[in-house]
């Protein structure tokens, strides 16, 4: 389905991030399941001209949650070097309810996108994103964005992630928000992803109301995404079955 010019807009609103400039990235071959590119840096504020541009599939842009006065409007995990089935992290976003949209990257990993109603304050993000990644059983290797948590006057730019939706009308291009059913078009998308664009006060309650948010990290992530690994599962139904009965 083509998208149309609010849908442009609202993509545009969602990733409004750093203002001084946006990533500009050059897809190559997939070696080793890992997407090889190359990156620059265009200093320039990322209008809904060149988000077209990216949409159309002309360049791939990124772009830094973190703003000039320390504060983010959108956050992300980036899971590229994991060791269960990204399936089970899909499944568990949507069976649980949480506020959160996975989107495939280039490599056809996994980028988790959080969204804000205002803007708010950098560590805060971050903190969110770290339960979250602990939750979803991340490694150490896993990157989360803002990965700077305040701004400092002299600094230009900061880490970026590229967005998705590179040649959004390609149905072969997998870098689009992804559920249980498979991806879903960009003007599917633009809703579902404002339906779950919370304050700052809402996404720490979804948390703190979350049944099981004091378990270990290993009995969360276990309940969560329902298998914790080869030769690991008597342990872990052991470990849960305490748990719950606490």
């Amino acid at each position: 389905m083509a998208y149309t010019n609010n849908d442009i807009l609202s993509f545009t609103q969602l990733f409004d991030g750093n203002p001084e400039a946006y990533g500009v990235t050059e897809v190559g071959e997939i070696v080793d399941g890992k997407a090889k590119s190359k990156s620059r840096l265009v200093y320039e504020k990322l209008s809904p001209a060149v988000i077209q541009r990216h949409l159309d599939g002309q360049i791939s842009i990124g772009v830094a949650p973190i703003r000039n006065d320390g504060t983010c409007n959108f956050g992300a995990i980036d899971i590229d070097d994991y060791k269960y089935d990204l399936n089970d992290v899909i499944a568990a976003i949507e069976d649980f309810g949480m506020p959160l949209c996975p989107c495939y990257s280039k490599s056809k990993k996994l980028h988790i996108y959080i969204f804000f109603e205002d803007a708010v304050p950098a560590e805060d993000v971050q903190e969110i994103l770290k339960w979250y990644a602990s939750a979803f059983a991340c490694g150490k290797k896993v990157e989360i964005f803002p990965k700077q948590s305040k701004a400092h006057s002299t600094q230009t730019f900061y880490s970026w992630i590229n967005l998705p939706y590179f040649e959004a009308n390609n149905p072969d291009n997998h870098r689009k928000l992804v559920t249980k059913a498979g991806v879903v078009s960009l003007g599917d998308a633009i809703p579902i992803m404002q339906s779950r664009r919370l304050t700052l006060k809402e996404h720490k309650r979804w948390i703190d109301e979350f049944q099981y948010k004091d378990a270990p990290p290993c009995i969360l992530s276990g309940l969560l995404l329902r298998d914790v690994g080869p030769g690991q599962r008597n342990n872990w139904l052991f470990s849960a079955g305490v748990y719950l009965r606490l």
